[in-house]
């Protein structure tokens, strides 16, 4: 038995015969357990919540660029059209929609807005399930059905959460058609594309990427090709009306980036990035001094003149300012992956450390956990590339992340889920099968790097006992220190016990010696032994006083027991108290130095030497998610109880005490 092996498994439970009535907790569930049941209840729970945010506030608590689009929606609603506005149109589009049937309505935008962010948490587990598993797409949908940014934004009249629902969408069916590369799936991807494209262009260079990925996926040009035909079929009737609304003098497939980029690239640009932090969100005022001179003049001019003046004093000032476009983009790349805003209400700073301040790093590391899987991955990779590559060209602020947030959720809800599943026990270990855990055995790399810690520890103990030893290994499991020991000790005479049939018979053509038993009443002598040893099986009996009973009878005088525990105050305590305790099922003990040594000396031994083996088991946590193998860095601690595992060698007293 090693650490990290629960015999006892979880308390015996009175059947369930089919047709016996459940309980309300049991049923729901059951419920949430199904892909359904599940999907209905974050949409709901979701929608709940963005909907008690949003309804209340006042019909003016709104940003200042809200006014701008609803403005631009009121146009659409009569029928006057975008008129000169240089933004995209998908959200003007979808806010006169919503003014055509309810009016000039603040209330309507936030309402429809939380339904789209309800649908959104919904399409986010339909993707964590499709691109890695079912656990990581609810948690994913979880994370985001509460996300501060995604909640708040409901409630204004900004783009973010059309957006979010559009690229989410896309995304889907991006990964659903490269599973299943049908007609439908292909022309729902393409419109997607295009839709979302018309919603915010920056997005444009990632639906490239989306075409090639789906080509490098379904290894067939076809799909890629025509899912881009979709794409560019979607746009097409808007950059028509482009073209003929300015009398064929101007093309415009989207809408024209050149007067933003008039605005982000000029020397007051540096205004806004180097800012600083504020304690309250940005005024008006405080944003004046980033503006151009001739910024107000240059919004007067037709859109094709004012778009060529932009474009010619924005590529001039990048030629001749190559060090300061850098310095802008490093900038605003950082600007753009702050775990929380610089311009915000203290609250609302906490608030955003406490989700995307996690959700960031845990991605990164999903990332790094999935690099097996990159070929599905590279999907979000080329997303986060493309849409951050793109923003570093303009002015940012945060709230232009948010829209790819919920993948990051979606890597972090894979990182938290790989650990889950790397460190709680399989169901063989949980349900006490021993006799399949050691058929499908596998040693990795952190039990192999512990075992040749533990052999030192032998080793300097056989080294203090003359002559040929007798050595026999309790709970022998794979037999991982005994087969080191046959090898390189002639001095020894390995004996091996374990209650697991299965276990013994694979040991028993290089050990002869090893026999089935219970370690609590051995087959042995009186005195057979020069050493005992175990390693993790001390902590799965029920009277640790009978053990030491027993190891005392079959050791000689002055012969040694080697005894390797869980330690208590190591991070392999707190994964036992989270993944067996409140589980519901036993879970393993650990010891102190002192408890350990007390039992020792109750049962008759007088210690010979205390060691630990890796200093709060950090190190060994990293080696079993990453299954890799590299000594500490830290070799030991003050505190005797702070190990993965501690070792008592204890040799027989002449009497017990």
């Amino acid at each position: 038995m090693k650490n990290g092996e629960s015999q006892s498994g979880s308390p015996a439970l009175a059947p369930v015969t089919a047709g016996a009535p459940r309980g309300a907790a049991a049923r729901f569930r059951a419920f949430l357990a199904g892909e359904k049941g599940f999907a209905a209840a974050i949409f709901l729970f979701a929608l709940i919540l963005r909907l008690a945010y949003s309804l209340p506030l006042p019909q003016d608590k709104l940003s200042q660029d809200a006014f701008g689009w609803i403005n631009t929606g009121w146009d659409i609603a009569r029928g006057l059209g975008v008129g000169n506005s240089w933004r995209p149109p998908g959200y003007s589009y979808f806010l006169g929609f919503l003014f055509v049937i309810f009016g000039k309505s603040v209330l309507a935008v936030r309402a429809a807005q939380a339904l789209l962010g309800a649908f959104t948490c919904v399409l986010v587990y339909k993707t964590g399930k499709r691109l890695f598993s079912d656990g990581t797409g609810k948690l994913a949908a979880a994370m985001l059905s509460f996300y501060p940014y995604a909640v708040a934004y409901s409630g204004d009249a900004l783009s973010e959460t059309f957006l979010m629902f559009m690229i989410v969408s896309s995304v889907f069916f991006t990964v659903k058609t490269s599973q299943e590369p049908g007609w439908k799936n292909i022309v729902a991807t393409g419109v997607l594309y295009g839709l979302t494209g018309l919603t915010k262009s920056t997005t444009l260079p990632f639906f490239v990427l989306a075409c090639a990925w789906l080509w490098w996926n379904t290894k067939s040009f076809r799909v890629g090709f025509l899912v881009g035909l979709c794409t560019l079929g979607a746009i097409l009737p808007w950059s028509l009306r482009n073209y003929f609304h300015f009398e064929r003098s101007y093309v415009m497939p989207v809408n024209t980036p050149w007067c933003h980029l008039y605005g982000s690239s000029c020397d007051t640009a540096f205004w806004s990035e180097n800012m600083g932090e504020l304690s309250t969100p940005q005024s008006i005022e405080q944003t004046e001094p980033a503006i151009p001179e001739d910024w107000r003049y240059l919004m007067t001019l037709p859109l094709p003149e004012r778009d060529k003046i932009c474009k010619e004093k924005a590529i001039a000032w990048i030629s001749e300012n190559p060090d300061k476009q850098l310095a802008l983009c490093w900038l605003r790349f950082k600007h753009f992956w702050r775990l929380y805003p610089m311009m915000a209400y203290p609250w609302q700073k906490y608030a955003a450390m406490a989700t995307s301040g996690l959700y960031i790093p845990l991605a990164f590391l999903g990332l790094l956990l999935s690099w097996r899987q990159f070929k599905k991955t590279s999907l979000l990779v080329a997303l986060f590339g493309s849409y951050t590559l793109v923003h570093l060209f303009f002015v940012v602020v945060l709230r232009y992340r948010v829209p790819i947030d919920p993948f990051l959720m979606i890597l972090a809800a894979y990182a938290v889920t790989a650990i889950w599943e790397r460190l709680k026990p399989t169901a063989q270990e949980t349900n006490s099968d021993w006799d399949h855990k050691w058929q499908v055995h596998k040693t990795s790399k952190a039990e192999a790097w512990i075992a040749s810690q533990r052999d030192k520890i032998l080793d300097a103990s056989l080294d203090s006992l003359p002559g040929v030893k007798k050595v026999l290994e309790v709970g022998c499991g794979s037999g991982i220190n005994l087969k080191r020991l046959k090898a390189a000790r002639p001095d020894a005479e390995c004996w091996a016990l374990d209650n697991s049939p299965v276990a013994v018979e694979r040991l028993k053509k290089d050990f002869p010696l090893a026999v089935v038993g219970d370690c609590l009443k051995t087959p042995f002598e009186d005195g057979q032994f020069d050493l005992v040893y175990s390693a993790g099986v001390l902590e799965h009996l029920g009277d640790e006083a009978v053990f030491f009973a027993e190891m005392r009878r079959i050791l000689k005088d002055g012969g040694l027991l080697v005894t390797f525990v869980p330690a208590r105050y190591s991070l392999w305590r707190v994964y036992q108290l989270l993944l067996h305790w409140f589980a519901g099922n036993d879970y393993e003990r650990s010891y102190t130095y002192a408890g350990l040594a007390a039992l020792s000396a109750a049962g008759g031994f007088e210690e010979a030497g205390f060691y630990g083996l890796d200093p709060f088991s950090a190190q060994g946590a990293v080696m079993k998610l990453l299954n890799v193998s590299f000594d500490p860095p830290v070799k030991a601690t003050p505190f005797k109880s702070a190990y993965t595992e501690i070792c008592l060698v204890g040799r027989k007293a002449g009497r017990a005490a």
